[in-house]
């Protein structure tokens, strides 16, 4: 069967930001697209688009996200408790109301449009991990380098070990106090090689898998731009993401998928995805934070 490439505007909460990546898909059928990452802390936010199949006669892209419908089950039975609302200003479904999801339940989302068309309901799984706490880190190295008059560029150095932790794969990464405003640190270089650590730059920190680290992980980060050269840094903090295998496999996916279009690979990578009969990802995360002083 023919591979046939199509586009699809693929929404990653982590970064915060919006990205554009190539799918290889099996058929050129039209497949929705969602994206929610769920955790108890927050409300439950859905993306929902369409990837449209070239080897069809769509024309145009739809639904609008207002157009579906979008539905939380817990054992395959469908809530009440939350209720959905599309807000504009967000460009996603919101739960409503004071439901929060909880760790250790499988949850399934479902996503149909409201519309007769040839576009299938789409449906994934995941469970919200138990959160895991970062243990050791230990400072390597620090260092301020001057740019320009009272500019400064700082680069931190850590060693991070992960023995006796229980979930195995995260997301770790870290930020500092800039007067008052929280500035993300990012990757400038890890140790490691193969499937252990990858540096993730929309996750803003590192794809982590416990049990293929060849070492302790040693990570060095720098602010990457220029800060007021009085500033001065006696803390870090770092945010540890206990995540599925689902989101692993995705995310560490879509960093492939980059890196083919990077390097001007014609054919691209099949990315990730655990909706059946369509694209994206549904998965929970928890997190937890440990300071570290640099002083």
């Amino acid at each position: 069967m023919k591979r046939l490439t199509i586009f699809l505007f693929a929404l990653l909460l982590f970064s915060s930001c919006e990205q554009d990546a190539f799918f290889t898909v099996p058929d050129g059928d039209s497949k929705l697209f969602a994206f929610s990452e769920i955790s108890t802390k927050e409300k439950v936010k859905v993306f929902v688009n369409t990837a449209v199949g070239i080897n069809t006669d769509d024309s145009f892209i739809y639904p609008k996200q207002s157009d579906a419908e979008v539905i939380l089950m817990i054992d395959g039975v469908a809530l009440e408790d939350p209720g959905f609302r599309y807000i504009s200003s967000e460009g996603a479904f919101v739960s409503q109301g004071a439901f929060r999801p909880e760790a250790g339940i499988n949850y399934g989302l479902k996503v149909i449009l409201s519309e007769n068309n040839r576009i299938n309901p789409i449906l994934g799984n995941t469970m919200i991990p138990i959160p895991d706490t970062l243990k050791v880190v230990k400072v390597k190295s620090l260092k301020e380098q001057f740019l320009a008059y009272n500019m400064k560029d700082f680069v931190a150095s850590f060693n991070i070990g992960f023995d006796d932790m229980e979930n195995g794969l995260y997301i770790l990464r870290a930020y500092f106090d800039n007067n008052g405003v929280k500035e993300n640190l990012l990757v400038r270089d890890i140790n490691q090689e193969g499937e252990g650590a990858y540096i993730s730059n929309y996750n803003k920190g590192v794809l982590i898998n416990k049990d293929k680290l060849t070492d302790e992980l040693t990570i060095e980060f720098t602010n990457r731009k220029n800060v007021d050269g009085d500033l001065l840094i006696d803390e870090i903090q770092f945010e540890l993401l206990s995540i599925t295998s689902d989101a692993y496999n995705y995310y560490k996916s879509f960093a492939k998928q980059v890196a083919s279009q990077s390097a001007g690979i014609a054919e691209p990578v099949i990315s990730y995805t655990n909706f059946e009969n369509g694209l994206g990802l549904f998965t929970g995360y928890s997190s937890t934070e440990l300071t570290v002083s640099v002083n």
